[in-house]
């Protein structure tokens, strides 16, 4: 992603720094990574990535700095996919709103018509992401899973020896064939990362049609996104997971979530929505 970025709307037009910018910022006089002056009659609205403290081999900047930087640029809102807005808020002076992952809806769900029409899913569970102690649950769910009589599609890899050129290694997807493989999958588990975060996968599973999210507990977390036993099934602990998968394994997708409804409000809106409280 760009460092900045200009989105026209019917209201007028904002400048955006990040996400992945943001990763970056350490110090409260970093530059903004193009010529502010160009466009200083715009306003500037920040989303902030990387919100924690390093665990692994990570570049993650400075939380605290990040909010001082934003102040000290003038952005007049902070996004966060986190459920910490209104500290940042406090931090920062700077109004802060909690902006949740997005998926192209028509994308992901391009298959859900599938089950259906009798399409046979390949695989009981499905995983993908970074596994390394920084995700010691997602270790443990991969052990699990490994040692049971179930089959899987886990296509993982440790950030410090990732092999891109291996044909069952996630990396190895394209987006195409990554949304086909969710299909393939009766039942995908997904877990929160760093400081809680609800992370792209559960959207991309949710808007599948196909496929039934796992994920699991951690109070809070979800608020306001989906609901146990509604959207997905939550586990407590391993035990809990092997009892779900086996018995989930004809399970179709709870249903009831409007993925198309859910992410058809571009950000812009919610940009919008927000600077209207401000007012």
């Amino acid at each position: 992603m760009p460092a900045a970025s200009s989105t026209s709307g019917t209201t007028g037009t904002v400048v955006v720094a990040g996400p992945r910018y943001m990763s970056n910022v350490a110090h409260t006089d970093e530059t903004l990574g193009f010529d502010r002056s160009r466009f200083a009659h715009l306003p500037l609205a920040v989303v902030q990535n990387k919100m924690y403290a390093a665990t692994a081999r990570e570049i993650v900047g400075d939380a605290s700095a990040k909010l001082r930087w934003a102040r000290a640029a003038g952005a007049i809102v902070g996004f966060t996919w986190l459920k910490l807005a209104d500290n940042f808020t406090q931090e920062s002076g700077v109004p802060h709103y909690r902006l949740p992952f997005g998926v192209d809806a028509a994308l992901y769900g391009k298959h859900a018509g599938t089950l259906d029409a009798g399409a046979p899913q390949r695989f009981d569970v499905g995983f993908t992401g970074a596994s390394n102690h920084k995700y010691p649950l997602r270790e443990a769910i991969l052990a699990l899973v490994r040692s049971m009589n179930v089959s899987s599609y886990l296509g993982t890899w440790q950030q410090t020896s990732m092999r891109v050129g291996t044909n069952n290694s996630w990396k190895a997807l394209d987006r195409d064939g990554y949304v086909r493989q969710l299909s393939l999958s009766k039942m995908w588990v997904s877990t929160t990362g760093p400081s809680d975060i609800v992370g792209t996968r559960y959207f991309e599973v949710l808007a599948s049609g196909t496929t039934l999210l796992l994920c699991n507990r951690n109070p809070g977390a979800y608020d306001e996104l989906f609901e146990d036993g509604v959207h997905a099934v939550v586990f407590d602990g391993m035990d809990d997971l092997r009892a779900k998968i086996l018995n989930l394994q004809d399970a179709r997708p709870c249903g009831g979530f409007d993925a198309m409804a859910f992410f058809a409000m571009p950000w812009t809106t919610y940009a919008r929505t927000a600077w209207a409280r401000t007012d």
